[in-house]
């Protein structure tokens, strides 16, 4: 007869249907137990019976097998299973995370890194597993904090781990984090001392990226450069180089660094995607054109090439030669996500709605929650007559900051925007937007601004206003959300007349605000920076941001608009809702909601903080 150990070293040699036969013989003989009830679930699991094992765990459990193990066992197959809130809602309502063995603590972490669980739930499980110091489980943990952008996680166990063994790769995400957590000159420390003792790319490429963040421009280019000699293979050295020396106002010769890159032969589809979109960035898209036109045909990559060459078109307002290297698109690689979201992005400019549904349902079918899969449904939602209750998802909140805050404030945030070129592809129209993070603040001021910030995301949120609460999928666990915090934050500098932001989302937060600093002083309507007001009523051609070349109406200068979308040469869709600004006034909104403001009607200073909020 079989036995257990014999079912193991079966499922070792991944013989499912052999183990799974065994196991299920063994069950008639012996009384059951966790041991065997879970290696019958992971075998059907393996093989796809993902009803079957949630049926059999669940009897189980309703019988008296309600234990941690078990419902381990019952999150893996649910969410193989596709059902991932039935997942996610049986770790947090029923695994005892104060009793698991280091065992069942890998386990949850590997789930962790094996699906797309929401954010709040992976903060609170690694906020309970804490445990003796343990080495292997750890590095799962440190992994996991990475994996899901929880920096102050990541510095934790850096630290731990950093304690009991030296390790380069450690002291490198310890600096990473400090970077994200805002303290950019502690990272620049570790990174200094790590030259000292190794010659590795990534140590330069971070100190690069640390020396970028408090605005040093000159030794950032230096240590990008060394990078690139350590290895050159490494793109992600040469795009941050690009945008550098683009800040620095050197657009002519920003993407030299790619010149050896580009001689290659196979050019890595890594490089390719790389240097075409930051031509795209820069708007040569002359050059960029005649780069793919000379290698379609001559390249095994020709379906990459020729979809970034109809990006190149698309953007360009040359829909209808962008739309007649189409027809093959159905067949094109699907397996990476750039080249994934931008089959998205030509579906929709150019009208075809059913094959847009199709790439979006595929993307929820990756992370129920995706950002991006969001902003472009209320695309194809307001084509087919759906509009979201805009009015009710935008929340307005004055921050009672008095004048001689808010002087302070501007000469701050002006001193940090100092005299760099304007970044390359960004929303903002004749302006700048600072580096790094201004959250978790390093002066009085700012870490004022911050709390009144963080105060007002937790109103926002529970106070279910129009049902934002169901609205951003933080329903059915609200403990969870009582703790938001910044993925990333800047500020906004536009001093000429006609700036402006164009319509955007922004797909890594779930609330994203902007929080007013100076604005122009010209009188907006009747009573300046009162109002929240549906415009659905007026011409689409009459609504603020849709036409952003207009500067002779100033009523709705500088004010924040919701809603228009443009993606040329088929979607045009005009704005829903605007915000009157006002300083000291501090707006919240669901992140993947199209947003942009109307062009400013005078040189004077426009100057704003922004933000991404996650849970």
């Amino acid at each position: 007869m079989n036995t257990l150990e014999s079912i193991y070293r079966l499922v070792g040699e991944a013989k499912y249907n052999e183990a799974l036969d065994g196991a299920l013989l063994l069950a008639k003989h012996i009384p059951t137990d966790t041991n065997l009830l879970r290696v019958i679930s992971f075998c059907q699991v393996k093989l796809g019976l993902f009803d079957t094992a949630i049926e059999g765990l669940a009897s189980a459990i309703n019988s008296g097998y309600a234990n941690n193990e078990v419902y381990i066992s019952l999150a893996f197959a649910y969410a193989a299973n596709g059902q991932l809130t039935e997942a996610q809602r049986c770790i947090y309502k029923n695994i005892n995370c104060q009793h698991l063995t280091p065992t069942s603590q890998g386990e949850i972490l590997n789930f962790l890194l094996s699906y797309r669980i929401k954010k709040a739930l992976v903060k609170y499980l690694l906020h309970v597993l804490i445990a003796p110091i343990n080495i292997p489980l750890l590095k799962v943990q440190l992994t996991v904090a990475k994996q899901y952008g929880l920096y102050e996680f990541v510095l934790r166990y850096s630290d731990q781990l950093l304690s009991v063994e030296a390790s380069a790769n450690t002291e490198i995400d310890k600096a990473i984090a400090l970077r994200y957590v805002n303290r950019p000159k502690e990272a620049l420390v570790i990174l200094k001392k790590l030259t000292t003792k190794i010659s590795h790319y990534a140590v330069q490429h971070n100190l690069g990226n640390a020396y970028s963040d408090i605005g040093d421009f000159n030794n950032a280019v230096k240590a990008y450069k060394s990078a690139i000699t350590l290895n050159a293979k490494y793109v992600e050295s040469h795009v941050n180089l690009s945008r550098i020396l683009w800040e620095m106002g050197n657009t002519d010769t920003y993407l030299d660094s790619f010149s050896t890159l580009l001689t290659q032969s196979p050019i890595d589809d890594a490089v390719v995607l790389a240097y075409v979109n930051l031509l795209l960035e820069g708007k040569q898209f002359a050059k960029a054109e005649t780069f793919l036109k000379a290698r379609i045909g001559k390249s095994n990559k020709s379906e990459l090439l020729s979809l970034l060459l109809s990006k190149c078109l698309r953007l360009n307002k040359r829909g209808e030669q962008a739309t007649s290297l189409l027809d093959a698109r159905h067949t094109w690689i699907t397996d990476n996500p750039a080249v994934q979201m931008e089959r998205l992005e030509l579906a929709l400019s150019t009208g075809d709605i059913s094959y847009a549904k199709k790439i979006i349902n595929s993307l929820y079918e990756i992370d129920e929650y995706h950002q991006i899969a969001r902003a472009n449904q209320y695309v194809i939602d307001r084509l087919e007559n759906v509009s979201a209750p805009l009015d009710l998802l935008v929340g307005r909140f004055d921050l009672a900051i008095d004048a001689s805050q808010l002087k302070q404030l501007q000469n701050e945030l002006i001193h940090m925007h100092g005299s760099v070129h304007q970044p390359i592809n960004q929303t903002v129209q004749s302006g700048k937007q600072t580096r790094g993070n201004l959250f978790p603040a390093n002066t009085q001021n700012l870490k004022f601004v911050e709390s009144k910030i963080l105060t007002c995301v937790k109103q926002y949120v529970h106070a279910n206003k129009g049902g934002i609460f169901s609205y951003l999928h933080i329903d059915e666990e609200p403990e969870l959300y009582q703790t938001p915090e910044f993925a990333g934050s800047w500020s906004i500098l536009i001093k000429e007349a006609g700036g402006f932001h164009s319509s955007h989302y922004h797909s890594k937060a779930q609330v994203s605000g902007v929080l007013y600093i100076k604005l122009p002083n010209v009188q907006i309507g009747n009573e300046a920076g009162n109002a929240i007001t549906s415009v659905l009523e007026s011409k689409p051609e009459n609504r603020p941001g849709n036409n952003p070349d207009n500067h002779e109406d100033n009523s709705q200068a500088a004010c924040l608009h919701f809603g228009q979308v443009d993606k040329p040469p088929f979607v045009k869709l005009p704005s829903e809702l605007i915000v009157e600004p006002k300083e000291g006034t501090l707006v919240l909104f669901p992140s993947h909601v199209w947003h942009g403001t109307v062009p400013t009607a005078s040189n004077e200073k426009r100057l704003t903080i922004a933000f991404d909020i996650t849970f």
